[in-house]
Order: structure tokens, then sequence, then C-alpha cells
């Protein structure tokens, strides 16, 4: 029997404390490397998915990079502004309106950064307004899709320094999904 069992701390429970440790001391850098381990995790079951043979380790880390240095911290603020501009409010409406701000004002806009960011790293910026003309609806609408529900639970019941991973979890198939479409034609 292991020491942990013995004391009666399981090792997932371990984990769970390290974690939330970390997350405490730095929520920033803890939320990175937790999204772009999860992003870069995305992109190689989406390479699976997509048949790839060798795998593509860069496109990989630039995806792994997108989490760590701008989703993470970008959804991070976005969360915080939220609940500044919502302060001591409640209720199902206030949950409501906070999906309806977040699909209507910060999914959009997340999703340009990612081109753009996307387009930076591969170097083929003039493509940005094709992608944004072609994709941002239909991929608007499947992340409704998806995260309408992942938001109202994480905006009803999971607490503020926990959102980000709580989304995190649920996008590693969102990640995998979207790596898909961005890397279609290629």
């Amino acid at each position: 029997m292991s020491q942990s069992k013995q004391a009666g701390v399981s090792f997932l429970e371990v984990i769970r404390l390290a974690y939330l440790r970390a997350l405490a001391s730095n929520p920033i850098l803890t939320k990175s490397l937790t999204s772009g381990f999860l992003n870069g995790l995305g992109d190689q079951i989406a390479q699976t998915i997509q048949g790839v043979r060798r795998r593509d380790f860069v496109r990989s880390l630039k995806f792994a990079s997108f989490g760590a240095l701008v989703s993470a911290p970008m959804i991070h603020y976005w969360y915080r502004l939220l609940e500044a501009i919502f302060a001591g409010k409640d209720g199902l409406h206030i949950v409501i309106t906070k999906l309806i701000v977040d699909q209507v004002i910060f999914s959009p806009v997340f999703f340009v950064v990612y081109y753009i960011y996307m387009a930076l790293w591969d170097g083929n910026m003039h493509e940005v307004p094709k992608k944004i003309s072609n994709e941002l609806v239909p991929v608007s609408i499947d992340s409704a899709k998806v995260w309408v529900p992942v938001q109202y639970i994480n905006f009803k019941f999971i607490p503020e320094h926990l959102r980000v991973l709580f989304g995190n979890i649920v996008a590693l198939g969102w990640n995998t999904y979207f790596s898909i479409i961005n890397n279609k034609k290629k």
C-alpha cells in the first residue's frame, strides 16, 4: 500500500491539491501551461483523426503556444472583467446575460485573434480576411452549440478561479475540432 493511501490521500487528491496551490500562487502561468498542454493534445488527437502518418509537432506547438500565450490569459482576464461588471449580481438573468455577452462579444473577437495568430505563425496574413469571411460565421454557430451549454454550467456552478480549467477540459474536444477545421486542405 502506498504512503499516500495509508495517509488517506489518493494520488488524484494530491494532484488536485497541487494544482489548486499552483493556481492560487500563479494563476495565469498555471492556466497558460494547462491550456497549452491541452491545446497541443487536441491537435495531436486531430492529427490522429485526420490520419496524419508523420506527426506534425510544429503544428501542435503552434496550437499549444496559442493556448499558453493567448487563449488562457485572454480568457482569464475576460472572466475577471465579466465578474467585475456583474459584481454582486446573481440569478438566472445574470447567467443568461453573461452567456449572451460572451457569445456576441468575446467569441467572435477570440476567433479573429486565433486566425491572426495562426496566420502570423504561418506567414500568411493575407489569408486572414478570407478565413474570417469563409469560416467565422459557421465556426461561431458550431461554437455556440458547444459553448452556450458549457458556459451556462461555467457561469452558474463553477467558481471563477476554476472556470478556465473547466473550459480547458471541455475545450480538448473543441480544440480537436477547431484544429481539424483550421488545417483543412493543407
